[in-house]
């Protein structure tokens, strides 16, 4: 008999299991720290093939939690190979008690116990029996790529394959397999997507796919992986089963337009049609507005042709985004007509403006030929405010007419565009652009510039202010005319100009009658009286301003005034007729005076106050000219669509 004081329990033939004799006799229970030093002493005295019995009895035989306290003493001690003897006998009990013993572990050392397990079907019968939180996190660490290590050892639950050798997916799906078998499907398929979310690469991917079936989330791992990644998966599958093709097709249509068209792209330069044509026949089945952002993002990458591939997906009334609609209306002239309905035509020129010159003038083109005026002039305005002005005049001078349009003839587009060149530049900028066109090979474009101010009425009061700054240029006394600079001189001029338009054309006279005080040099010209000289007012206008003589209607305590306003004042003054005083007031800031009305008609009066509101408006025309200022639109409204 053996001695057991120091040999631990007897074994006899029937105690062998797998090549290994586990005692059965189940030993007295010693605290860990005593079961430490035993196995100190045996080996001290030895005693290693008793010391390994004892191990194994230990694995065998204690109670779970025993086990999980001697199992983390070894550990802490830095007996790993002893630890190790423990788990693998601990491992061959049933499952009941091989989760009760991780349960007492701390959750750090429970992952050992994957590699001596005997199998993934003891895995995923010890998870089973976990808490959720617990076994998530054990089939977690069972998945994992590990990195491995001289003293690990592989087993059939997790494998210990370094990072650069195949097998790791194929291993992993060994547990997502038992899993399924053990009716835990939705525990298996979330499993199956993260390990497949842990492939490096597409021969990883392939690996894992060809040891399990191809479901929903793993084609929706696959639709998320890199574009080329993508489409290597998609060609594969189209090899290997349409089901699974049809899968991946789907779940890369979830995934949205910049996806969707990123894979298109990839499977149009890789020459895969038949995964190409899959996506391209369920992109058909989906909502017209996922279809035009998709082929928004193909003209985005540049992918035009496989945008107008996909374009006949969309049905005829769907609306396109602006970059879609520039591509097709390149390509054919039949999607012109779009653009004559387009909702905000200022929003698709300022897109279109960042297109290649030669798009932006086929769009242009088309647009003419559409009669799709809001659009060009759109277009015209976007191209004005930015830069290159002088390149764009000479592609708009060579632009030929559309065949189409009314009867081969086009709007003339460079009048339109110098009216909005000159709308978006100070009157500086617009002398400035003269000299340049001039200096260069430009001068009949210059000449048209002069000649669209010198025609244009809503740019009379503007033009001599740049022939001003043209200096002595030639081109300056066309614009200019007598004006020597003088802003003075200028609003008077405004203002016989208007009277001029409103009034019939005065008699020639040397004064007014009855008289009206004149000053040196000053030429009157029309006389206008309301009431009389007793209760009312004479009012005489001049070439330099207006003459006042007001008696207001007795009895009254003010006596007969004369007032005098030099036009170029008209800019700060408003006019307005007191119907219940029968008098004109005239204010400016907080100050007012007034002008009496006598017995006149209230229509007269009105129609006099109104008179002078023009003059002041003609006046503030003057003055809102600013040397650096846009001059803003025409007046008159020309080079428009409507003026065309």
């Amino acid at each position: 008999m053996c001695d057991l004081a120091s040999a631990g329990p007897c074994f006899n033939p029937s105690m062998m299991l797998a090549g290994r004799r586990i005692p059965t006799q189940r030993m007295p229970w010693l605290a860990p720290g005593a079961v430490l030093r035993r196995l100190a002493e045996m080996r001290a005295a030895g005693g290693h093939r008793a010391a390994e019995m004892l191990l194994d009895a230990i694995g065998a035989n204690r109670a779970p939690h025993e086990v999980a306290a001697i199992l983390e003493a070894l550990s802490e001690a830095g007996d790993t190979p002893d630890a190790d003897r423990v788990l693998t006998t601990a491992c061959r009990r049933p499952s009941t008690e091989v989760a009760a013993m991780l349960a007492a572990l701390p959750p750090a050392r429970r992952a050992t116990f994957l590699t001596h397990a005997r199998d993934a079907s003891q895995v995923v019968a010890v998870t089973a029996l976990l808490d959720p939180a617990d076994s998530d996190a054990l089939l977690d660490a069972a998945v994992a790529r590990p990195a491995r290590a001289d003293s690990e050892v592989p087993s059939p639950a997790r494998p210990a394959e370094a990072d650069d050798v195949r097998g790791w997916p194929a291993c992993t799906a060994g547990l997502v397999t038992a899993l399924r078998e053990a009716g835990r499907g939705e525990q298996a398929r979330q499993l199956a997507g993260r390990v497949a979310a842990g492939c490096r690469d597409v021969p990883e991917f392939l690996e894992l796919i060809g040891a399990i079936p191809v479901d929903d989330v793993l084609a929706t791992v696959a639709a998320r992986r890199a574009p080329d990644e993508v489409a290597a998966i998609a060609a594969h599958l189209e090899t290997s089963g349409a089901e699974a093709a049809g899968l991946l097709a789907r779940a890369v249509l979830a995934e949205g337009a910049a996806t969707i068209a990123a894979v298109l792209a990839r499977l149009d330069e890789t020459g895969q049609a038949a995964a190409l044509r899959r996506i391209l026949q369920r992109l058909a089945a989906t909502p017209a507005g996922v279809v035009v952002q998709v082929m928004a993002e193909l003209v985005r990458a540049d992918r035009r042709a496989l945008s107008r591939a996909v374009a006949t997906a969309v049905p005829a009334g769907a609306q396109w985004p602006a970059r879609v609609l520039i591509d097709q209306v390149v390509a054919s002239p039949a999607h012109a007509a779009r653009l004559a309905g387009l909702a905000d035509p200022g929003r698709f020129a300022a897109e279109l403006v960042a297109e290649p010159a030669g798009v932006v003038a086929a769009v242009l083109t088309r647009a003419c030929a559409a009669g799709a005026g809001a659009v060009v002039d759109a277009i015209l305005d976007e191209l004005a405010r930015g830069t290159g002005t002088v390149k764009w005049i000479a592609r708009l001078w060579h632009l030929d007419p559309e065949p189409a349009a009314s009867a081969g003839h086009r709007p003339d587009l460079v009048d339109r565009f110098l009216g909005l060149v000159v709308q978006h530049r100070s009157p500086r900028q617009v002398a400035d652009l003269i000299r340049e066109l001039d200096t260069g090979d430009g001068g009949p474009i210059a000449a048209r510039i002069v000649r669209l101010l010198l025609d244009d009425p809503g740019r009379r009061w503007a033009r001599p202010y740049v022939g001003h700054l043209l200096g002595d240029s030639p081109r300056a006394a066309d614009l200019c005319g007598d004006w020597t600079g003088d802003r003075t001189t200028l609003a008077r001029a405004a203002a016989v100009d208007e009277l001029r338009r409103l009034l019939p054309e005065p008699d020639p006279a040397d004064g007014w009658q009855p008289t009206l005080t004149l000053r040196p040099d000053e030429r009157p010209l029309w006389l206008i009286r309301l009431g009389d000289l007793e209760a009312g007012s004479l009012i005489g206008l001049s070439d330099r301003g207006v003459h006042c003589h007001s008696a207001p209607r007795p009895p009254g305590p003010q006596s007969p005034r004369e007032f005098h306003v030099d036009y170029e004042q008209f800019a700060q003054l408003t006019f307005a007729f007191a119907e219940d005083a029968q008098r004109i007031r005239i204010g400016k800031e907080d100050s007012f005076y007034y002008w009496a009305a006598g017995n006149a008609a209230d229509a007269e009066a009105r129609a006099v106050t109104a008179l002078l509101n023009q003059v002041a408006a003609a006046v503030r025309a003057i003055c809102a000219v600013r040397l650096d200022e846009p001059l803003g639109p025409s007046a008159s409204g020309w080079f428009t669509a409507a003026g065309v």
